[in-house]
């Protein structure tokens, strides 16, 4: 971490199977990205997810996405908060979505777009990881992920 920020490298920090996180690299974190099993354990307690985030956020991170599996994502920043809903889709097998919404994220951010884009583009590539069985083929291209959000535009435009 401290090394990609001296470097001017954005961090996307997914905490797997951690406890904690050493609080002095916080400020150097762009993006935390926990799900919801890791949040519990490195906020424990009955707290809300928006004020588990803005746990992190006082501690200097800039921005926390907390994946919920089928029921979406969480994003607050300085700027947003706000809930997506996940892609609706008959899901066959999950492993590897969080690794799907990761890196998808991860790409769409490198390329400069809006986060609340980003998270939408994410959230789909995700939803369709799980349609296929294993990880390696479930990972999913823009192509794919354009096809379907056409697709649930024009179904939500329809009569």
């Amino acid at each position: 971490v401290q090394t990609a920020h001296q470097k001017g490298v954005k961090v996307l920090l997914k905490p797997c199977k951690v406890d904690a996180i050493d609080e002095e690299i916080l400020p150097l974190v762009d993006t935390l990205m926990p799900n919801r099993k890791e949040i519990e354990k490195l906020v424990p307690g009955d707290a809300s997810y928006e004020e588990k985030a803005q746990y992190f956020l006082d501690r200097g991170v800039k921005r926390v996405i907390i994946t919920l599996g089928h029921r979406g994502c969480y994003l607050r920043d300085h700027e947003h908060s706000l809930y997506f809903p996940a892609a609706k889709v008959t899901p066959v097998d999950t492993t590897g979505a969080g690794d799907a919404f990761a890196a998808t994220l991860a790409c769409y951010l490198a390329d400069g777009w809006d986060i609340v884009q980003a998270i939408r583009y994410a959230t789909v590539a995700a939803g369709l990881s799980t349609t296929r069985q294993g990880v390696p083929n479930s990972l999913v291209d823009n192509e794919s992920i354009a096809l379907f959000m056409a697709q649930e535009k024009n179904a939500s435009t329809e009569p």
